[in-house]
């Protein structure tokens, strides 16, 4: 579970900077980058090995994995993207309502300030 938050968080992030960086022309993106891009993790770990034996043909190799924020950083169709800021397999796509939440957004960004800020005073005493 902590993996999926993780990965809402990323988006969540996303939203919060598009909507306060958007209108100072600044495209702000959140790629998805495929299942299980293969890290060889499952070479020390038979149990590992037979899972990604298992599900292997479902995975996008590194490069693959890579592909979607390759296109997203050079290529010219972002520039009029409108409100989308989620993309997978180098496609515009709809988050998860949870993702779409600006309100989540925001107190994301409210929490991570203040954390920032609680570390930064900790290490300046």
């Amino acid at each position: 579970m902590a993996y999926n938050d993780s990965k809402l968080c990323n988006i969540l992030t996303a939203l919060y900077l598009r909507n306060r960086l958007g209108k100072h022309n600044v495209t702000v993106l959140s790629c998805h980058p495929g299942n299980l891009v293969n890290t060889y993790l499952q070479r020390y770990w038979w149990p590992l090995r037979l899972l990604y034996f298992l599900v292997s043909p479902f995975t996008k190799s590194a490069n693959q994995g890579a592909s979607t924020v390759v296109f997203c950083s050079v290529t010219d169709e972002i520039q009029d993207i409108g409100g989308h800021y989620y993309f997978n397999n180098c496609q515009e796509c709809e988050p998860s309502l949870k993702a779409q939440d600006l309100e989540l957004a925001n107190l994301l960004a409210d929490k991570s300030n203040r954390m920032i800020d609680s570390a930064i005073n900790f290490l300046s005493k």
